[in-house]
């Protein structure tokens, strides 16, 4: 490897370690993962803003995000109602909605989901068809929605807002005197901080990448990108070669005996391109193996079985198996992830290895047809 590709290569990742280790401290929402699950995101600032809510504030937190988040100065406290997973006429479901009178402002939150396809523009023709308006769009940086969600509407019909813009509505929240939920809305607010800072990462690369028209640093970047496809699937097959010798040390208790799982590559399951490997019980008399390590059409991983009646997946996303509050995602690994593949922590290991242990131990498959349910 060229110097100026090791270079380019040191500098990524000072910025890598500085955006993950932004925050270690003890924080609710950190730890029930809030940052995958939107729904639960917007749950709780949906509680807030309710007028009616059990904060007993009033409007108070509503009128406030009118003025730090949605930058609208017109608020009728008495004609003011918020609607959250709110079902449009053509099926989809708005993350919020907020009423104020006859004016409506819809409120599309995206953390780590990708858009859907049109999603903006039914969102908008579904409130705003024969009226103008806005479809608001908050984002951890504030950035602007994929063409394929906005399709042939005017992005001016969008306002892009920030987690930067929900920090600043809480702790103007906070600073009343009277407002006795403080604690929880400071750490809701490190919180939405943190994401913030995360993801402005890619961001800050991209300039180090670009400074001063560093030729070599650009060349160096292209090359890199050149091997993306041959970097990821690297990183998959020493995964799963790590991930075999945890689930072949695992043991479990059969009529008073112990035995260890059956672990190997689903070479012979080449019809299958999803799944990498097999799994099954030493003392497993019937046909076909127990579940699963499969990589789906997203690159998530997965473990289950597939039925023998049925052409679906049973089973549970490998994306929900949580290790220190990160989930696992190889279609952007992520330092994690790559620090559970490469990384000398025998603690996280073992983490990893008990995450794994109680995923496999809560497999129980039917006698009838062999499919396998997650408790």
């Amino acid at each position: 490897m060229d110097n100026n590709t090791v270079g380019l290569l040191d500098r990524i990742k000072e910025i890598n370690h500085h955006y993950f280790n932004v925050s270690n401290d003890f924080n609710i929402f950190k730890i029930l993962t809030l940052e995958h699950r939107e729904t639960y995101f917007c749950k709780f600032i949906g509680s807030l803003l309710d007028p009616a809510g059990l904060h007993e504030a009033g409007s108070l937190p509503l009128e406030l995000f009118f003025k730090y988040v949605l930058g609208v100065d017109k608020f009728s406290p008495s004609l003011s109602r918020v609607e959250l997973e709110e079902l449009t006429q053509n099926g989809r479901r708005v993350d919020m909605v907020i009423y104020n009178g006859s004016d409506v402002y819809p409120i599309e939150v995206k953390i780590s989901a990708r858009d859907g396809k049109l999603q903006l523009s039914d969102y908008y023709d579904n409130y705003f068809k024969n009226k103008e308006g806005k479809i608001y769009y908050l984002t951890p940086t504030g950035r602007k929605p994929s063409k394929s969600s906005i399709g042939d509407m005017d992005i001016s019909s969008v306002r892009c807002i920030s987690f930067g813009d929900l920090c600043r509505w809480l702790d103007a929240l906070c600073e009343y005197e009277n407002f006795a939920h403080k604690d929880i809305c400071r750490q809701f607010s490190l919180f939405a901080n943190d994401i913030k800072e995360r993801y402005k990462m890619p961001a800050e690369v991209l300039n180090k990448i670009f400074d001063k028209n560093d030729i070599e640093n650009i060349a160096a970047a292209i090359a890199i990108i050149g091997e993306k496809d041959n970097i990821l699937k690297k990183i998959e097959d020493d995964f799963l070669h790590k991930l075999k010798k945890i689930i072949e040390s695992i043991e479990y208790t059969y009529d008073n005996k112990k035995f260890r799982y059956i672990c190997d590559y689903a070479s012979d399951l080449s019809e299958d391109k999803f799944r990498r490997l097999k799994i099954n019980k030493a003392d497993n008399d019937r046909e076909g193996d127990l579940c699963y390590v499969c990589i789906d059409e997203n690159l998530y991983m997965a473990l289950g079985s597939l039925a023998e009646k049925n052409t679906g997946w049973v089973g549970s996303e490998w994306a929900y198996v949580l290790v220190d509050g990160q989930r696992f995602n190889f279609k952007y690994p992520g330092y994690n992830a790559v620090k559970f593949v490469y990384g000398k922590d025998n603690d996280f290991d073992d983490k990893m290895k008990k995450a794994i242990e109680n995923l496999l131990n809560n497999i129980s498959y039917s006698e009838n047809c062999g499919e396998s349910d997650m408790v």
